[in-house]
Parts: C-alpha cells; structure tokens; sequence
C-alpha cells in the first residue's frame, strides 16, 4: 500500500489491541462520577449519602486510571511489537518514562513555578527529570527507536553476547536518547 495505508495500518495495529482496557478504564470512570457526583440524584453524592459506598467508589476510581496513567507502559509494549522488538523492553521504556523519580506531566506548571522539577547533568547538558504520562507521540517515537537498536545490534552480536549485551546497550541508548532529546 501506499505510505498513509501503511501509517494507518501501523497505528491501528499499535491501538486495537488497547482499545479494550480503555474503553474499560473509561467506563469505570463514568461510574464512577455517577457515585460521587453531587447533585445527580438530589442533593448528595450517592457516596455522600450512603457512606459505604466511598470504598467502592475509591477502589472504581484507582482501577480506572491506572490504563491512562500508565498509557506508555501499553504504548509501549504494543507499539514495540508491531515495530519488531521485544514487548518487555518496550513496556520497561514506558515504565521509565511514568516512573515515580520523575516529576508527572501533570505537575510540571506547578513544579516549575515552586522550582522543584529536578535535573540530571548528561553529556555537558541540564535535563529536567519529567515525566510522560498520558502521552503518546514520544513513547511511539520511544519504541521505534528501541526496536531500530535492537535489530540493529541483533544483526552485529551473536550467542551470549547479544543475549546479554543486546537488552542491555538497547535500554541504555533509547534511556539516554528519551531524556537528553
């Protein structure tokens, strides 16, 4: 096909298979909202008026962020292998790039404004250490580049060299690579 076909092809092969924990995630989130919203039905929040409720509420609402809060970890798994690299080192990226030693997307504005986002000193250059959560144009560039690097140093190692050396020089570079650029 055609370059837009292929492009095409690629992202729905990338997606599809997250569609489920999304939609998923994004129907806990709905019911969620109908039990705490105030107002919905009367006055009170279903929550509010039946107390017992709060947990199940709670517990609805942390199960329904976690596909979008950790969105690179899927990305990154199914993107690395429609792209021909191990799915475990592509969800490993992902997972770097949401850890908790970095400051949330979400927080940057205010990080930035109390001068608490914290920086590495890489290769003569200041980085600051945020992270990507939600996003997925960066862990898709993320992930064909990982698998780029590691065909590439399939095809230059062999035996107990590459199975050691490969995962090892992938993350390493792609690591470096995602943050310093």
């Amino acid at each position: 096909g055609n370059p837009l076909s292929r492009f095409i092809k690629a992202i729905a092969d990338i997606f599809v298979p997250l569609l489920p924990a999304l939609v998923a995630g994004g129907l806990m989130m709905a019911l969620n909202n109908v039990l705490t919203a105030e107002g919905l039905f009367g006055g009170q929040a279903l929550t509010e008026r039946w107390g017992w409720l709060k947990d199940y509420a709670a517990l609805i609402n942390m199960i329904s962020a976690a596909a979008f809060a950790f969105l690179p970890v899927l990305v990154g798994y199914s993107a690395t292998k429609r792209f021909g690299g191990n799915v475990y080192l592509g969800a490993a990226m992902g997972a770097a790039m949401v850890s908790t030693q970095l400051t949330s997307a979400y927080e940057i504005e205010t990080a930035r404004q109390a001068g608490t986002i914290e920086v590495w000193h890489l290769f003569g250059l200041t980085v600051d250490k945020i992270g990507y959560q939600a996003m997925v144009i960066p862990v898709l560039c993320v992930s064909w580049l990982l698998a780029y690097i590691e065909k590439w140093l399939h095809k230059r190692l062999s035996g107990t060299a590459d199975f050691l050396l490969t995962p090892l020089i992938t993350l390493l570079v792609t690591g470096f690579l995602t943050f310093v650029v």
